[in-house]
């Protein structure tokens, strides 16, 4: 329930700044054109004209809104962080109508009139932002909009309730007071919101206060006593949310699904299935063909340098870790020496190794050696982003002494990932490395992938060292 009001509240947000993008626009048009107040050298074109962009300059609002998070439930409300969104909104609307525009070509738009708007579009939008706060608690103060809320629960998770309620007052629920587990707390304050009395008493105080909501949080070791409450509340109007005590438990992706009708909760999971590894493979498939395609000129030039500097063959091949711990052969350029390594006895490979040729150790440093494993990419062996691939010995060690370690194979590798990015590859801490390969799974999106090439690109950290 609490979700859906802040998504309605969201909604309605998004509906009403489309109304003043509309808005932006027709003033864009008149205060260029027919307010007299710049001049107009080619003639003013009838309104008419530009009223027909906007069945296509609305959505695309819409949609680079929604991509940008500019609609998503958020901690806070706060104005600046809304003002930036809003300026990187209206920045790649105006970016994607004016290529809309000149695909279509159905009315030369003025480059001023898309200045003004751009403007506007950030104005008209932060000025109703300022002003709904102060219609919410004109509301509030009439009890309009509002819910009374009670938290039945243990302290340390009625907190974690309370300040998030508290974080967002756009939903309209108001925590009016707290039900111990233990009888010494009644009285006492948490949070600022006090503590009225047990469980015991939830009948009696729903009445008194005029509850419209009970949040049942109770510890693991008072489960039992949630039938009792419920017992008391079965007869009364009011809605029951219940929040497991369940974070000591939760690890990856955790979430709420539907088993065949029945409500179950997710605490280890994967981001990576139905249209999420459709969309993520076809990403990597179009992105990989264009990057070979690209390289195939420095691709060959490379071939032919390992080639002449040093005996040995153009590629080398080792055996990895991908998805569910399934093995495959990872391709690199060599850049060592042949029998580097000796038999059944895998090195961890530092920065400056000695076993590295001359044309090896330029590759590394400019991360080219790692340019084969496109074809891994391809093959669907690996993934443009993800967590690096590690050799099986070195697994069966981490996974004994660092925990949830074999969490990071609940995706795919990756050329690179967001671990590297932050300088954590080759010979560095195993377990940063972990936290960020973890953090990654947790956030994955396209739009995460894309930010993560772009900073390898920038940050120049395609390579692993390893």
């Amino acid at each position: 329930m609490f979700r859906q009001r802040l998504l309605f509240f969201r909604t309605v947000l998004l509906a009403t700044d489309l109304v003043l993008v509309a808005l932006a626009w027709y003033l864009a048009y008149h205060l260029r054109l027919t307010s007299g107040l710049i001049p107009v050298w080619k003639g003013i074109p009838p309104l008419a004209e530009y009223l027909f962009p906007l069945l296509y300059l609305v959505p695309i609002w819409g949609v680079v809104g929604i991509s940008l998070g500019l609609y998503s439930p958020r901690r806070t409300f706060a104005l600046w962080p809304e003002a930036w969104l809003l300026v990187k909104t209206a920045g790649l609307t105006v970016v994607c109508f004016t290529a809309t525009s000149y695909v279509l070509k159905e009315v030369d738009i003025s480059r001023l009139v898309l200045v003004i708007f751009g403007m506007a579009a950030v104005v008209l939008p932060l000025a109703g932002r300022a002003f709904i706060p102060h219609t919410l608690r004109q509301l509030r103060r009439k009890g309009t909009y509002v819910r009374r809320a009670l938290v039945v629960g243990h302290e340390n998770i009625a907190h974690q309730v309370i300040k998030t309620v508290q974080q967002h007052p756009e939903a309209g629920l108001k925590i009016v007071g707290v039900l111990a587990e233990s009888p010494l707390l009644i009285g006492t304050q948490l949070d600022t919101i006090e503590v009225l009395g047990t469980h015991n008493e939830v009948g009696t105080i729903v009445l008194r206060e005029h509850i419209d909501q009970v949040i049942i949080a109770l510890s693991f070791r008072s489960y039992e006593d949630v039938e009792e409450v419920l017992s008391q509340v079965e007869n009364e109007p009011v809605e029951v949310m219940l929040v497991p005590d369940l974070s000591r438990y939760i690890s990856l992706r955790c979430g709420v699904e539907d088993l065949a009708g029945i409500p179950a909760l997710t605490l280890q999971g994967a981001p990576l299935y139905g249209w999420n590894a459709v969309f993520k493979r076809g990403f990597d498939l179009c992105m990989s063909c264009t990057a070979l395609v690209l390289c195939t000129p420095l691709i060959g030039l490379i071939a032919l340098l390992i080639k002449v500097s040093s005996p040995g063959p153009v590629l080398y091949r080792q055996q990895r870790m991908g998805l569910d711990c399934r093995p495959f052969t990872l391709l690199k350029f060599r850049s060592m020496y042949v029998d580097a390594e000796p038999p059944g006895m895998p090195i961890w490979s530092t920065k400056n190794d000695e076993r590295c040729t001359a044309v090896g150790t330029w590759l590394r440093r400019l991360s080219l050696d790692e340019l084969p494993q496109l074809i891994n990419v391809l093959r669907g062996e690996m993934s443009l982003v993800g967590p690096r691939p590690e050799r099986p010995e070195f697994i069966e060690q981490f996974r004994r002494g660092i925990p949830r370690y074999m969490l990071r194979h609940k995706i795919q590798a990756g050329m690179t990932g967001w671990a590297q990015i932050h300088g954590f590859r080759g010979d560095t801490s195993i377990e940063a490395r972990l936290r960020y390969d973890l953090e990654y799974i947790q956030r994955w999106s396209l739009r995460f992938d894309v930010k993560i090439l772009l900073l390898t690109l920038i940050r120049g950290c395609f390579h692993t060292e390893t």
